[in-house]
């Protein structure tokens, strides 16, 4: 435990709490995915050529391998009737010859990407979706990070990062796309030079934010491309003053398998003509590390608390506050009403009943599907469901917050005192309702559907089919943190879809939700 005394020493030094820059490593250490050259691999093999042939024709440089493969995958992809369910679904997305490859890139992503079972490796995903951190910055398409962090805001692509406005508090940037939109990731030359072309005001952005907390890189070696080029950015916009901010800021976590004891040393990274002090970790296994990172203290940053300071009404203090006052939700405050806004952190727990009224469905489904629940189970059944059961659906999840707000009994009883009908209708709600329409039901393909276990259907079936016919499964309970897995890392997957989609989408929630939280 030497070194988790020595991490926490350190980054208790800091005023501010980390920010994690995670790399392919950490996807593939704990969510089965192919390394970047392993996925060219695969579709120079649908292309029927060598993997071989396209690394030697761009002289080993992946994105320009990448490249020449989406040329030719183009092709193969427009005519092969292997691609024609995806070319109807995926339309949308074509906007340039390297739109095929990208599509399929996604799609293998999310069929491929499965958790993993060793015990030793989920112990080390539990210490690590408990770290303190304030955000998280990703060159990874994937969405590991959103299962783990499911109370995170995700800014997808340069754009999000640098031109909204980011509070610098539980987010996700995935600076190089994400497999909800294709034509977000950054994998061919085209993509890298117009990533660096515009590089200068993303360096500008993660500077300000490396001079203000520690950075931990994750799932990079030092001599990574990603890391190189990103650094090399940054170096452009040092200044003196940078130089000695960065001191020690910045430590690499790198995987040396066989490492009896993980070590933390001084080290050092050169960029461009400077030398930045680094401290270096190499370990076998993360736990420790993790456990480390999690241990510390959550401190919030100088500038933001000068901020809250300077913007936000102290209303306990004085009852005659100046000037128009509109409590709002944090993501939400960059409202255009002419009125000075006043929000709360962690005001959550302590909401009006207008404010629980103001909640959508999508803020319910990711407290059903997230961790600790935010708000007040009560409330919600009283103030928030009534509105929302009333809004075109009946499907949104009940029975998380009757079994949290102590109205169902060991015996199964539901007590439903003093709430709406339609709160009573949806407690109501059993197997059936959860099932695809009537004129599915009887169709082939859902009969086939009915026979599989949710193993089999998440391995063998497309994210359409699962929502279309997937609730056909009965589920047992090991299931049940495998269901919620797959329905946080297709979240943004179910927006993109027709409402049919995003309807059993809601199907599999309030199902998982019955499953989880109704009556035993």
């Amino acid at each position: 435990m030497v070194i988790a005394a020595k991490l926490v020493q350190h980054l208790s030094e800091f005023s501010a709490a980390p920010i994690l820059f995670v790399g392919a490593g950490i996807s593939r250490r704990y969510y089965g995915l192919d390394g970047w050259e392993g996925l060219l691999r695969c579709f120079a093999e649908e292309v029927g050529k060598p993997y071989e042939y396209y690394k030697s024709q761009a002289n080993n440089n992946l994105p320009e391998i990448a490249s020449l493969i989406a040329k030719d995958f183009h092709k193969v992809w427009w005519e092969s009737d292997r691609f024609k369910k995806s070319r109807a679904e995926n339309l949308k997305f074509c906007v340039s010859d390297e739109s095929a490859l990208k599509i399929e890139v996604c799609q293998r992503l999310s069929r491929s990407a499965a958790l993993t079972n060793d015990h030793e490796l989920k112990k080390e995903m539990g210490l690590l979706s408990k770290v303190s951190v304030d955000g998280i910055i990703t060159t990874n398409y994937d969405p590991l990070l959103e299962i783990l962090f499911p109370g995170f805001t995700v800014y997808v692509g340069q754009d999000q990062l640098i031109f909204n406005q980011i509070h610098g508090v539980a987010e996700i940037y995935k600076i190089h796309g994400s497999i909800a939109d294709p034509n977000s990731i950054v994998l061919t030359q085209k993509d890298y030079d117009v990533f660096e072309d515009r590089s200068k005001y993303l360096a500008a952005k993660l500077l300000t934010m490396m001079v203000e907390h520690p950075v931990i890189f994750l799932g990079y070696s030092m001599g990574d491309p990603n890391v190189k080029q990103i650094m090399r950015a940054i170096a452009a916009c040092l200044t003196k003053d940078h130089v000695e901010r960065l001191r020690d800021r910045l430590i690499f976590v790198e995987w040396e398998p066989g490492r009896h004891l993980p070590e933390i040393t001084n080290s050092s990274i050169l960029i461009e003509d400077h030398f930045i002090p680094i401290k270096l970790i190499r370990a076998d296994k993360f736990d420790e590390i993790f456990g480390a990172i999690g241990a510390v203290k959550r401190k919030f940053s100088a500038k933001i608390l000068r901020m809250l300071k300077e913007h936000v009404y102290e209303l306990v203090l004085s009852n005659d506050a100046k000037g128009s006052l509109f409590v709002q939700d944090i993501d939400k405050a960059d409202s255009e009403k002419p009125v000075d806004v006043v929000f709360g952190v962690g005001v959550v727990a302590g909401m009006s009943a207008v404010g629980y009224k103001r909640l959508t469905t999508d803020e319910i489904i990711q407290d059903v599907l997230g961790g600790v629940s935010r708000f007040d189970a009560e409330k919600i059944l009283t103030d928030t469901l009534p509105d929302l059961l009333n809004r075109k659906t009946s499907l949104v999840p009940v029975f998380r917050y009757l079994r949290e707000a102590g109205r169902i009994s060991a015996d199964g009883d539901i007590k439903l005192e003093g709430l709406s009908d339609r709160v009573r209708r949806a407690s109501e709600r059993g197997r059936k309702d959860f099932l695809p329409p009537a004129t599915y039901v009887e169709t082939t393909k859902a009969k086939e559907t009915a026979k599989l276990n949710f193993a089999d259907l998440v391995n063998n079936c497309d994210f359409k089919h699962v929502m279309e016919y997937g609730t056909m499964i009965d589920c047992a309970e090991g299931d049940l943190d495998g269901v919620r897995e797959y329905l946080l890392a297709n979240y943004s997957n179910h927006k993109i879809y027709h409402s049919l989609i995003e309807v059993g989408y809601r199907k599999w929630v309030c199902y998982y939700d019955f499953l989880k939280y109704g009556p035993k």
